[in-house]
């Protein structure tokens, strides 16, 4: 270093107090001397430095030779009995079985009338069940197959012979001769005459009636049964049984080195879902809700007049014909001709009143339907039918009205004063909403 310095003519005055003392200094080219350090003392051990960061992992170390294999683990308790296996296919039908031998010939019926015709031979026996097919295949641990299907039943064998035919009976015997005629007078002894030539003979007598029937000659013998047919084919193998449960795995063997991770697994199916917990305590009441805002006021008020000609009534199932609107707030109740229309679902008082000559009742009737509980009557004739009742609606334009009763005995009759004024009221109902 000294030498380049020295041929780029770059060698001062510090340059030249550095060359006799380089062991206490480091000269370079373009520097001043620098003091070559000397080391000090060791001072105490300062407080340890925060941590560093934690430096990237380290590649992955080679596999270790894989362990010895454990011994073998104790066999697993035999696993439930699997699922029974399907019923084997039916087995084939069998062939049709021999005709049955031709019944015996009846013996011949008695003289007489024709013999009735011997009964048919009776049918062939049945056939012999087919041999149960053969049980499925064991599965592994599971129940035996069921039994096939039973072989087809043989048909039934042709019916025996018709019996022959009776002798025909003898001929009945000759009918009996008639009577005599009576015996005529005794006339005078004549003279002997000559023996006369022989006469002819005389007519046959008429046939006898025909002799009863002879009875019914007895049935002939039932064939013997037919051969037994041929046994049905064996039943399908059935299905083999699910397999059944692994056995409890055996003891671990000593740990191998860890391997390279291998790929992550399909996600298992989900767990059954655990029992519900205990319920937990009731906590504390929560605070008081704000109080909400106040029902708009709804009210209204209708009457019907006194009528001027008397013939004004109420038919059972029609409504007091309401026709003047009294003092009303806020604009959710209106009437036409005693329906009354409520705009706003809420809770409502219902006040009514009715002068009748008639002894009856009055009923709320609400969207058509008579409310038992509002229903109210009088005592006795010419007293007014005064009623009170709350009513709930849920929905909007709800119709209302008083009405005579579906079920009531006749009509309700407005009560007539012949003095009173005709703006006097003869009716009133009265609504109020609650809430």
């Amino acid at each position: 270093m000294y030498n380049d310095c020295n041929r780029n003519g770059l060698l001062n005055d510090r340059y030249n107090r550095c060359q006799h003392n380089s062991n206490n200094c480091q000269p370079s080219c373009n520097q001043p001397c620098q003091p070559i350090p000397v080391p000090g003392p060791m001072g105490p051990q300062g407080f340890p430095g925060p941590t560093g960061p934690t430096g990237p992992t380290g590649p992955m170390g080679i596999p270790g030779a894989i362990g010895p294999q454990g011994p073998q683990g104790f066999a697993g308790p035999v696993g439930p009995q699997g699922p029974t296996g399907p019923t084997g296919a039916p087995g084939s039908v069998g062939p049709v079985g021999p005709t049955g031998p031709t019944g015996a010939v009846g013996p011949v019926g008695a003289t007489g009338a024709t013999g009735a015709t011997g009964a048919t031979g009776a049918t062939g026996a049945t056939g012999p069940t087919g041999p149960t097919g053969a049980a499925g295949a064991t599965g592994p641990q599971g129940p035996i197959g069921l039994t096939g299907l039973t072989g087809a039943t043989g048909p039934t064998g042709p019916a025996g012979a018709t019996g022959a035919t009776g002798a025909t009976g003898a001929t009945g015997a000759t009918g009996p001769t008639g009577p005599a005629g009576a015996t005529g007078a005794t006339g005078a002894t004549g003279a002997t005459g000559a023996t006369g030539p022989q006469g002819p003979i005389g007519l046959t007598g008429a046939t006898g009636a025909t002799g009863p029937t002879g009875p019914t000659g007895p049935t002939g013998a039932t064939g013997a049964a037919g051969p037994a047919g041929p046994a049905g084919a064996t039943g399908a193998t059935g299905a083999t049984g699910a397999t059944g449960l692994t056995g409890a795995t055996g003891p671990t063997g000593p740990q191998g080195p860890i391997g390279l991770t291998g790929a992550a697994g399909e996600t298992g199916p989900t767990g059954p879902t655990g029992p519900t917990g205990a319920t937990g305590a009731v906590g504390p009441t929560g605070p008081a809700g704000a109080t909400g805002p106040a029902a708009p006021l709804s009210a209204a008020e209708f009457t019907l007049p006194v009528p001027s000609d008397g013939n004004t009534d109420i038919d059972p199932g029609n409504p007091v014909p309401f026709s003047v609107t009294g003092t009303t707030a806020g604009t959710g109740i209106s009437n036409a001709g005693g329906t009354i229309t409520i705009a706003e679902p809420g809770t409502y008082l219902v006040n009514f009143a009715l002068n009748t000559s008639d002894e009856g009742q009055l009923v709320l009737v609400v969207n058509g339907a008579e409310q038992a509980y509002t229903t109210t009557g009088n005592a006795a004739s010419n007293t007014p039918i005064i009623g009170s009742s709350i009513i709930t609606t849920t929905a909007a334009n709800t119709t209302l009205s008083v009405n005579n009763p579906t079920g009531a005995s006749g009509a309700l009759t407005i009560n007539q004063d012949p003095a009173a004024d005709p703006n006097d009221t003869a009716a009133r109902v009265t609504i109020v909403r609650l809430a």
